[in-house]
């Protein structure tokens, strides 16, 4: 595969791009998967083939797309004939999806619990909403006033989770449902308002997942957290993808293992009672899709002493505490004649 370029005197020239084997896992069918560097990267307009027609609706027009591609048939076989009809129809259009860079937050703790915090940024990218909004339209014809709205999002968790909640800057928001099983954990739930063109909202989703599930011991005697890849919002594409995993205070030779290529850095992060601060792993990754929710090890050493350190701590200070009240009831402090 060639990329075309223009060499001297304006002669026309081919450039080979670089085309590797994809490390995604097995595509369906048994087809393979190949990526392909481009010489030039696309630009924003190049990239997008569905846009929103009209730009502007109302809140009780449907939402269509203008769809934009070439009229050749790409085909692996030897083609004789390729006559492209002019024959078009509209397209009907499900509400687009925009994530501001989603942070996900996962706190390992040794006491038997692993807590994940993520925080997103909604964003309705379908045709502008003009007008008003009626709040008695929408719930009096739901079918047809509001069709273009974005109305709910499914989350899919493993199974055994637990305190799960759903909230904004505003408190808890109720409009959430949480169905597990053994094999898997699905939240749906639903913005604190209808969202259309242009509108946007934020959330954040916690929950809680049992230490024994993902933290195992390797044959060279490092622990590892073996932890899933991804938005866990199905049929969401995130252009900035942040994932923390916060290691227990005393974690030494960090080290992340992701079957694609991230970007990765080390920070340090302060929770209570840390005293060194502890070693955060962050992984960055652009364009995630749902084929990027694989699993991912995180490798580090942790020598067991250091889960003694906190309740010392703890306990130190209620001990000081209680001799300086025995000090203090004990001393005389008159003024003697």
């Amino acid at each position: 595969m060639a990329a075309r370029a223009e060499g001297k005197r304006k002669k026309k020239m081919y450039v080979p791009l670089s085309v590797k084997p994809s490390d995604l896992a097995a595509a369906p069918n048994g087809a393979r998967l190949y990526s392909i560097l481009l010489s030039t990267p696309l630009k924003p307009a190049e990239e997008t083939m569905l846009e929103p027609f009209p730009a502007e609706i109302t809140q009780s027009d449907p939402q269509l797309v203008y769809y934009r591609d070439s009229a050749v048939l790409l085909s692996p076989y030897h083609v004789w004939n390729r006559l492209p009809t002019s024959k078009c129809q509209a397209i009907g259009w499900s509400p687009s999806q925009e994530w501001t860079p989603p942070v996900g937050l996962v706190e390992i703790s040794h006491w038997g619990n692993v807590q994940i915090t993520e925080q997103y940024k909604l964003k309705h990218g379908g045709a502008q909403h003009k007008g008003v909004f009626s709040r008695l339209e929408y719930q009096s014809r739901p079918s047809i006033s509001g069709v273009s709205s974005f109305k709910n999002l499914l989350a899919r968790f493993p199974p055994r989770v637990h305190s799960v909640y759903y909230r904004d800057e505003i408190g808890n928001i109720s409009s959430s449902h949480l169905r597990s099983d053994s094999h898997k954990s699905e939240l749906e739930i639903e913005p604190r308002y209808p969202l259309f063109g242009g509108w946007h909202c934020t959330f954040t989703i916690g929950y809680g997942l049992p230490l024994q599930d993902f933290l195992f011991e390797s044959d060279d005697g490092r622990r590892y957290m073996n932890l899933t890849f991804g938005c866990p919002l199905l049929n969401t594409v995130v252009d900035d993808l942040t994932i923390k995993v916060v290691l227990p205070e005393g974690s030494t030779s960090p080290q992340a293992v992701v079957p694609f290529l991230t970007e990765q850095y080390l920070e340090t992060s302060y929770s209570y009672l840390d005293v060194v601060g502890r070693t955060t792993v962050v992984l960055k990754k652009k364009n995630v899709v749902g084929e990027h929710n694989v699993p991912f090890q995180v490798y580090y050493e942790f020598n067991p002493i250091f889960m003694l350190a906190e309740p010392l701590m703890l306990i130190s200070a209620v001990f000081l505490f209680f001799v300086a009240c025995i000090a203090y009831l004990h001393i005389d402090l008159s003024i003697g004649k």
